[in-house]
């Protein structure tokens, strides 16, 4: 999601060339951005929750000024009971967001994964610097000291 949030080549055009093999023949175009994606799980995720079945409520997130532009939303493992969108025990919604750095697109991404109301919750440090180091650090001792860290 985060990848193809940034895609500007129409991607139906990108999978009819893989149908038809000549992929290396269209032009893949991304928008140089960064996007952070933050999933809202049901309360206990992993394990099996009491929070299944209990309704959640995204509409402050469609409020939001930048929705549709720098935020999106994308629905996942969620039933829908009368009118009201309802937890599975899977990855219920995904917030994706955009910005021309990692910073601003995790801050977009968390600002809306925190308007979800129900039995959830979602992790704070999925797409911070701290996280992104830690991640650089463990891949640099497997890999022997060869990674750098990209400045954001």
């Amino acid at each position: 999601m985060n990848i193809l949030s940034l895609l500007e080549t129409d991607f139906v055009e990108i999978c009819l060339a893989i149908i038809h093999g000549n992929l290396d023949k269209i032009s893949v175009r991304f928008r140089h951005q960064a996007s952070v994606c933050k999933y809202v799980v049901p309360e206990g995720y992993p394990r099996k929750t009491s929070a299944v079945g209990t309704p959640i409520d995204a509409h402050e997130v469609e409020r939001l000024p930048d929705f549709g532009t720098k935020l999106r939303m994308y629905f996942g493992a969620v039933n829908q009971k009368d009118d009201s969108l309802c937890l599975t025990d899977s990855r219920s919604l995904a917030l994706v967001g955009i910005a021309d750095t990692m910073r601003e697109a995790e801050q977009i991404a968390e600002t809306g994964a925190g308007l979800v109301k129900g039995k959830v919750f979602h992790r704070h440090d999925i797409g911070t610097s701290a996280l992104i180091q830690k991640r650089i650090d463990h891949m640099e001792r497997i890999r022997g000291g060869r990674l750098q860290r990209r400045t954001a």
